[in-house]
């Protein structure tokens, strides 16, 4: 093996070994996963009802998106990453949560922390329906803004209508829960 890919694999198993020490800290502080109603009142995370903080990130053809941009419908922002195992078990239901609630109102944005090349092979093989963003440092930035203090993945958000929170999420979300937080706020428009 030639050293360069030496130290990729010990930096991807750095990388996976972090996400679990997180994973297992946020699981010591708060065993049920976190959410909107445990977040904003016991980690800093955003509390139910919190405006939405703006962000600009390029999407997979490097044009700038705005999250202002999905304002009036309902958003599910999903911080995810090619490497990681329960992030890539979620899209497949993402993608017909997607389909199924599209006309509806309702728009999945995926933003990925991970290598553009690897995201835009991933993206095409499961035929993801849905914008995806890309970036490091400004997307696990953006994902700490959005209460993920752990920086842990999966991390999903839903805001509703007004650009308000409704659920934070660290971990694989229950897409039974998913689905349940999202239909009334379809419903309620």
């Amino acid at each position: 093996m030639t050293g360069s890919r030496v130290a990729v694999l010990v930096g991807v198993s750095v990388a996976v070994l972090a996400l679990f020490a997180g994973w297992g800290v946020r699981q010591a502080l708060d065993p049920a996963g976190a959410t909107a109603s445990t977040a904003g009142v016991r980690k800093g995370g955003l509390a139910p009802g919190t405006p939405r903080p703006e962000f600009v990130l390029p999407d997979l053809e490097g044009h700038p998106r705005q999250v202002s941009e999905w304002d009036g419908r309902v958003l599910v922002v999903n911080f995810w990453a090619t490497w990681c195992p329960p992030c890539l078990r979620e899209i497949p239901h993402f993608i017909d949560l997607q389909t199924r609630y599209r006309d509806q109102g309702l728009v999945f944005v995926g933003i990925a922390i991970d290598e553009p090349g690897a995201v835009r092979e991933l993206v095409q093989q499961l035929g993801v329906n849905y914008p995806v963003l890309l970036g490091d440092a400004e997307a696990s930035e953006v994902s700490v803004r959005y209460g993920n203090a752990l920086g842990g993945l999966p991390y999903t958000v839903v805001l509703d209508r007004q650009g308000r929170v409704a659920l934070t999420h660290t971990g694989e979300v229950p897409i039974a829960r998913l689905e349940g937080v999202v239909r009334p706020l379809l419903a309620g428009s």
